[in-house]
């Protein structure tokens, strides 16, 4: 996939491809919460390629990171035939407990 996106992206190599994609450009600009999950063992972005220190540096940013998933392990089962996937059940979690924190709005 890196490579066809590569030479159809007109990069020169996966390096040049990943450096213009990556997270590092954007993350300190982030200022809504944003939740970014990721597995180690993901064979195109390993966690060892995420930029913690910005992550960590942005009140807005998270990161939940697990040892396995693969690239599309928290599809979860029966996907795509199921319509709520592992990540969206997380986001409404996420979602529930940061709204359970904010003053009430009413």
């Amino acid at each position: 996939a890196v490579v066809s996106t590569q030479s159809t992206g007109g990069y020169s190599s996966s390096a040049e491809y990943y450096s213009e994609i990556s997270l590092t450009n954007c993350l300190k600009d982030i200022d809504v919460y944003t939740v970014c999950i990721n597995a180690d063992d993901d064979p195109c972005f390993p966690g060892n390629m995420y930029p913690l220190e910005l992550i960590q540096y942005n009140r807005f940013t998270s990161l939940i990171s697990t040892r396995a998933g693969g690239h599309y392990g928290f599809a979860g089962l029966g996907w795509p035939f199921k319509t709520l996937t592992f990540s969206d059940q997380l986001v409404v979690e996420i979602t529930k407990m940061i709204r359970s924190q904010l003053p009430d709005s009413r």
